[in-house]
């Protein structure tokens, strides 16, 4: 498969189910960007149960990115905060406010979430998101700190963001 020249921006999900597919997937994307959402322990059967090794298989991006990568990283995730990364950090949370990108003023309403992006340098941008659940916030986090570094402006992210509306069941709010 071959990008198209008029391609600006690809977007690729990456599995870190098995043990060595990041590591490949990783030399072979040798991204601009990368984003680590967490290391929890999902497929840890794969690592011999042991979160050290997940943790090793999800920083593969910083070992195989271009020198100038950036890595968005979940500042809440503990694991991630402790490692010493090679690449550019920029950090997203909800819990610690220090992070580049924090998640404030979380409001769930209706089947939807409004909440304030703060900025490191105090910028603040309303955000609602037609879905709900805390985690959405953090998803939302990492696309607008995708977006800042993509030199997309605040007001677009956040429209942008809004607009999102969920298929079928999934995250829809039934009764």
């Amino acid at each position: 498969y071959s990008l198209k020249d008029s391609t600006e921006v690809y977007i690729q999900e990456s599995s870190g189910s098995n043990r060595g597919q990041l590591e490949k997937t990783s030399r072979v994307l040798l991204p601009d960007i990368f984003v680590i959402t967490n290391v929890g322990t999902g497929h840890i059967e794969h690592f011999d149960g042991k979160q050290e090794r997940l943790l090793y298989e999800k920083i593969a991006f910083d070992r195989h990115s271009k020198e100038e990568a950036v890595g968005i990283i979940n500042w809440d995730d503990e694991n991630l905060k402790k490692v010493p990364f090679d690449h550019k950090v920029v950090s997203f949370a909800i819990k610690d406010k220090n992070a580049d990108y924090f998640g404030d003023s979380i409001i769930e309403d209706n089947g939807k979430i409004g909440f304030d992006v703060v900025e490191k340098n105090g910028e603040k941008t309303h955000v609602i998101l037609n879905a709900f659940g805390i985690h959405n916030v953090s998803n939302a986090l990492t696309a607008f700190a995708v977006g800042r570094q993509l030199g997309i402006n605040r007001e677009k992210i956040a429209e942008e963001l809004s607009k999102y509306q969920a298929t079928g069941d999934r995250q829809n709010l039934t009764e």
